[in-house]
Parts: C-alpha cells; sequence; structure tokens
C-alpha cells in the first residue's frame, strides 16, 4: 500500500484572485484561475495592472441585444453596430448568426453604441425594432416579418432611441432627447419638444427605467431622472465625473426595479426606487479614474428575475518600458524608421502612418527579454480592413509564426497573439543596429490601407519557475483576450450584493450578454450570449463536460464556479520533490452551506499540465462537511499536479455553497511501503 501524505492545496484563502496571478503569499505559485466566492464584500476579479491606459473607441462596437420573435413565433435575438460599417446581425432559433441588415452608407458612433436599438410597442401599432444612425442617415426599422424601412417621421436623424410605458424617446444631438407620445408610430409620426439631459459637453451613453415610472438617462458626468412634474431632467448623482472614460462610458441596466450604472473603468452602482445610490461593483465602485482600476466592466449587464450578470476584461496593455522596447519601421521608399518615441509615449494623440499598401512595409518590433504578444492600439480606418496580418520571428532567418490576430487586420485596437510560446531556437539578431528578440509583422494579403500606429507594446513572456515547473506565459488577460462573465445576486449581509466569477471565455465577446430562449445544446433551455466585436459566444446550460466546458448538468438560470487551483510539487505538507513521479489517491473538499440534495461538487487533477483525470461527483449529507473525491485505480502520474474543483449552486436562491479547504493525497510512484 502506498503511504499517503496529505497536502493541502487550499484553506480559507482570500482573494482577490483571478487570470495571470501570482500569489506573493504562495512561493512558486503558478498562474491560476478562480471562479468562485473569494473576497469579502463580493467577487473581485483580478487583472494585472498597469500605469498607462492605451483604451480607445475599437472599429465594430454592438449594442446591447434586443430579443423578439419572428413571424413564426421562434426567438431570434437582434443586434446592431459598426462605425466602419453599420450592420444588423442576428441569432436564429439554432443558435446560428447571420447578418439581418447592412445598412449603406450609415455608421454607428460606438459612443452610442448601447443606446442604437430599440424594440417599441406603443400599444396601438404592431412592433418595430429602431435602428439610429446619428447624422450619418436617417434611422431605419424593422418589422416582425423582417422587412426593413427607413424612417419618415421627425426627427429622423437620431442616435439612439429608449421604449418606455409605450412611449418611444430619441436621442438626438448627443445629449437632448425627444419623445413620441404612446399611439403614435415613430416611423411616420412627430415627437414632442426637446429636452435637455445636462449639457452638451457630455454625451449621452446609456438609458433605463426605474421602478417602472422613472425615465433615466445616463452620461458620463451623472445619472439623470426625468422629473415629470418640472418636465425637466435632473442629475441625481454628479459623481459620476469622477470615473470618465473615452471608451465604455455608461450603460444603464433595469434589474427588477433597481437600475444598475456601470462605470466606464470598472465600477458600478445601483440605483434603487427611492433614488439611492448604492454601490454595487465587481470591481471596486470608488475606484477614481487616476487609479488606474485592475479591470473594467463593458456594458455587458444584463438581468433576470435571479440574477445580474456582467462581462468584464482587463487593460489591453503593459509597459513597453520593462522589456525595453524597440519599433522599428520599414518602408520601401526611405528604409528604417525609428518610431519607438511615439509607439511607447503612453499618449494616443501621438503617433505614425504605417502603409500597408506599399508592398514590402515592415514593422519590426524588438525587445531584450522574450516576449508573448504584440498589443498595437490604432486608429479605425475609413473601412474595414481585409488584410491578413503575418508574423515571423529569427532563428537564423525570418520563420512565420501561427497567431491569431485580435486587431483585424489593424483596423482595430488589439492583439497579435502566437498560437503557442515562440519557439525555443529564437535568435536575437540585428536589425538596422540593435540587437534584440525581434517580431516582424507584415500584411500579406487582403485589403490593405494606411492606419495611424498611436501606442504599441509587447506583452512579456513569463520567466521560468523555481521547482522545475515550465515556462507559461501571462499575457492573455493582460491583453484583454479573455472575457470573464461574472453573476451578481442580492445577499444582505454583504452590504447588499455579491458576486461571482463563474466562466472565461477565451476570446474578447466583452460588449454584450443577452439571455435567450433560445435551444441549448440538448435540451430547451436558457443560453448566456456574449457579443463583442470579434463574434458571439453561446454559453449552453446542459451539458456535462470537462472544466474547460464551464457549464455543468442540471443546473437552473446559473453556471458551476470553477477553482483552478496552482500546480504543485510537494510530496508531503512541507517537501517540494519536483524530480518526483507522484500520484494523487483522492481529493478531500472541506465545504459550508451546501444544500445536501442539489449542490454538488466535481474535481480533476491536472498532471504535467497534459493529463487531466476525473475523481468524480459528490455531494454533502447533513453531518458531514467534508466529500472526498477517489481516483480510478491506479490514478494518472506526473511530476506537477493541479486540482480542478468545480461546484454546482444547484439550489437557486437557497444559501451559497463554499469551498473552504481542499487537501490532496499524494504519494511517489516509485514507492511502495506497508504505510
Amino acid at each position: 500500500m502506498a503511504h499517503i501524505e496529505e497536502v493541502t492545496l487550499f484553506d480559507h484563502e482570500r482573494g482577490p484572485f483571478g487570470d495571470a496571478l501570482e500569489n506573493p503569499l504562495r512561493p512558486g505559485s503558478y498562474h491560476f484561475t478562480t471562479h468562485g466566492i473569494v473576497a469579502d464584500g463580493g467577487f473581485q476579479p483580478y487583472f494585472v495592472p498597469t500605469a498607462v491606459d492605451l483604451s480607445a473607441p475599437i472599429a465594430q462596437e454592438w449594442s446591447a441585444p434586443v430579443q423578439w420573435e419572428d413571424s413564426n413565433g421562434h426567438p431570434i435575438a437582434l443586434f446592431a453596430g459598426g462605425a466602419s460599417v453599420a450592420r444588423c446581425m442576428r441569432i436564429d432559433p439554432d443558435g446560428t448568426i447571420a447578418t439581418d441588415k447592412t445598412f449603406t452608407g450609415k455608421t454607428i458612433d460606438p459612443t452610442f453604441s448601447a443606446v442604437s436599438m430599440a424594440l417599441h410597442d406603443n400599444g396601438s401599432t404592431a412592433p418595430l425594432l429602431l435602428v439610429g444612425f446619428g447624422t450619418s442617415g436617417d434611422f431605419e426599422y424593422r418589422t416582425k416579418a423582417g422587412v426593413w424601412a427607413a424612417a419618415a417621421g421627425s426627427p429622423s436623424q437620431v442616435q439612439g432611441f429608449f421604449s418606455e410605458n409605450g412611449n418611444l424617446w430619441g436621442i438626438i444631438n448627443d445629449y437632448q432627447v425627444q419623445s413620441w407620445p404612446a399611439g403614435t408610430n415613430p416611423a411616420t409620426g412627430t415627437a414632442g419638444g426637446v429636452y435637455h439631459v445636462g449639457n452638451a459637453a457630455w454625451p449621452i451613453t446609456g438609458r433605463g427605467l426605474l421602478a417602472r415610472s422613472y425615465v433615466v438617462f445616463t452620461k458620463p458626468d451623472g445619472i439623470y431622472v426625468f422629473d415629470i412634474d418640472a418636465q425637466r431632467f435632473e442629475n441625481i448623482w454628479p459623481g459620476l465625473a469622477d470615473h470618465i472614460h473615452p471608451d465604455t462610458g455608461k450603460g444603464t441596466r433595469v434589474w427588477g426595479s433597481d437600475l444598475y450604472v456601470p462605470f466606464g473603468q470598472g465600477g458600478m452602482v445601483r440605483v434603487t426606487p427611492a433614488l439611492s445610490v448604492i454601490p454595487a461593483s465587481p470591481l471596486g465602485a470608488m475606484v477614481r479614474k487616476e487609479r488606474k482600476t485592475p479591470g473594467r466592466v463593458i456594458r455587458g449587464i444584463v438581468g433576470d428575475a435571479s440574477y445580474l450578470w456582467g462581462a468584464s476584461v482587463g487593460f489591453r496593455n503593459r509597459l513597453g518600458s520593462e522589456i525595453d522596447l524597440f519599433v522599428w519601421e520599414n518602408t520601401t521608399a526611405g528604409g528604417f524608421v525609428d518610431r519607438t518615441a511615439a509607439a511607447t509615449d503612453g499618449d494616443s494623440n501621438t503617433g505614425f502612418a504605417f502603409d500597408l499598401s506599399a508592398a514590402g512595409a515592415e514593422l519590426y518590433l524588438g525587445a531584450d527579454t522574450r516576449t508573448a504578444a504584440i498589443h498595437l492600439l490604432s486608429t479605425v480606418p475609413a473601412t474595414e480592413s481585409t488584410a491578413i496580418i503575418d508574423v515571423a520571428y529569427y532563428n537564423g532567418s525570418w520563420a512565420a509564426l501561427t497567431h491569431t490576430d485580435y486587431t483585424a487586420g489593424l483596423g482595430r485596437p488589439g492583439v497579435i497573439l502566437p498560437d503557442a510560446s515562440v519557439p525555443g531556437d529564437w535568435a536575437q539578431n540585428d536589425v538596422n543596429g540593435e540587437t534584440r528578440y525581434w517580431l516582424r509583422v507584415t500584411a500579406a494579403s487582403g485589403t490593405a490601407q494606411s492606419v495611424t500606429i498611436q501606442e504599441a507594446r509587447l506583452l512579456p513572456e513569463e520567466t521560468v519557475r523555481t521547482g522545475g515547473e515550465n515556462v507559461e506565459q501571462a499575457a492573455r488577460d493582460e491583453a484583454g483576450l479573455t472575457t470573464h462573465i461574472i453573476r451578481g445576486y442580492p445577499a444582505p449581509t454583504v452590504d447588499g450584493f455579491f458576486w461571482e466569477d463563474v466562466a472565461t471565455i477565451d476570446g474578447d465577446y466583452s460588449l454584450g450578454l443577452i439571455f435567450s430562449k433560445l435551444l441549448s445544446a440538448g435540451a430547451d433551455g436558457r443560453n448566456l450570449i456574449a457579443l463583442g466585436p470579434r463574434g458571439y459566444v453561446r454559453l449552453p446550460v446542459g451539458d456535462l463536460g470537462v472544466p474547460d466546458a464551464v457549464p455543468y448538468s442540471d443546473v437552473t438560470n446559473s453556471f458551476a464556479s470553477m477553482l483552478r487551483l496552482r500546480a504543485d510539487t510537494r510530496i508531503s505538507q512541507n517537501q517540494r520533490a519536483p524530480g518526483t513521479l507522484k500520484h494523487i489517491e483522492y481529493l478531500d473538499i472541506y465545504v459550508e452551506d451546501f444544500d445536501n440534495a442539489n449542490d454538488t461538487v466535481q474535481a480533476w487533477v491536472l498532471f504535467n499540465g497534459v493529463t487531466r483525470q476525473f475523481y468524480g461527483v459528490g455531494r454533502s449529507d447533513a453531518y458531514h462537511r467534508r466529500i472526498r473525491l477517489e481516483a480510478a485505480e491506479p490514478s494518472a502520474v506526473g511530476h506537477l499536479y493541479a486540482a480542478e474543483v468545480a461546484f454546482q449552486d444547484g439550489a437557486v436562491g437557497a444559501t451559497v455553497p463554499k469551498i473552504t479547504r481542499v487537501v490532496a493525497g499524494v504519494y511517489a510512484a516509485d514507492r511502495r511501503d506497508s504505510g
């Protein structure tokens, strides 16, 4: 029988934990991901903070989606966006996505993308979906049958809409609104007088309805509520002016009788029917703009009767000064030009023109250490880019590097990320007199054009850990390449609100969320759909799978929470053994507040980052708070082992289950005795 030693992997740890985090209190810790309850007073996703803000409007930003039905009564989802070419996209009942309408010659200002579209039913005419384009063209409307037409009423040039109790509000001139009274067809009728929402210094970026009676518009400088007696909008919380952000603005969401207003940089407040403003933030409501919050929530706030959901991404850069960054442009006409100053000064008002249309134009980025990805902040071109970007590294000659291009052919700010670590034969070489680890960017094919690159960064690769652990990339979250789906619900004992990080999606799907009754895999059910400039992702409820799949079976209006612990080499509690192959006999999972009939725990162990072994499903009982999950015989083997524990909150509305401790039973693969 193997001599089994117990190793505590997790013991009442406190947050903030999250992607790309090395915990300084646990020396040698791997980067690990926690989805669950990890911090006092609510969940706080963690992202590596930076000192330079590279945020800017992106080329294609989608509005908050609208749920509707087609003419056959089948559910569909519609969403609009496009600063280059405006489109309305459609998600069909089977979950496929298609272009519902392309609006020729019209654009949607990213500032107004969250308010550009509304579904309106005034009680006397058939419901219409309306999309506004500001001064780039008259607004258009869609019938349930899918027929589109341009408006013939007044005003016709509207930036956004809000449907409220049969009335339709139209946003004009950035900061003013007009209202079509109930019973008036906005496609042909004339709206009433103009109301000012604050002043022209700040645009309207969100709208909502509070307690079925208060019309609310939000701007970067405050929350404005319509006073029906005085016939004007009053700012009930000018404090939002401390949270200015040029990209995200404020987009309100209604949940029950409360109103939720995300801050541009990551905080959020809750406005009650009594017009009290209360912090309800997944990222810290009182963080001011000059402090550079470690993450941000982007408009993706949506709710149902049980939960409020949000999407969060990290800042998209890492300081170039940390890696001695050099940026060269190699033009066909003038040879090498040093672009380092403009590309690394942290000022998005300065930049340089990079003409992709010139044959042979190249961009070189070099550092004195190995790097993991390229981040470029560039202007939005007049037309959408279809360029295919090539990336190469030097190993004695220039070799192609397979990658994912989140810049869409340099058509928007984003990251160019190698699909795997740059190979070990990457060699430093001389480019224009500077010896560095260089990456070369060129346009291979497609519609290439000139863009202005304002800032450029290389994201450093992590160094080798002690104890024989492998090299890891830690740049994905820093680059904004993961979307975190967070779930909030009322909890009076923790400042009135509680947040969990329940899913992480690999990719930028951060600009909108929608609940839909579209068919999920296996059975009728709800889907949480996240939308972004790169596309959309559907998170179905009802599939049991490996931890990476995120959803779990028999969960109604909730997702399982995942605790991915760091890789470990210990053979006993206080002894590391990186050179010893090890088995994990069992995992002991200690829990609190479990609903014995509905809440479940599942666990896996990942050996050497390659082999994942399932350790089963368990429930608590009325007397014990320890759940033991045992490996099939024999267990897998590895020098490194990392526990992955999921727990399913199957009892919606009951107590919140918690994992308080995880212990592994470890024994050496080559040592057997009678212990």
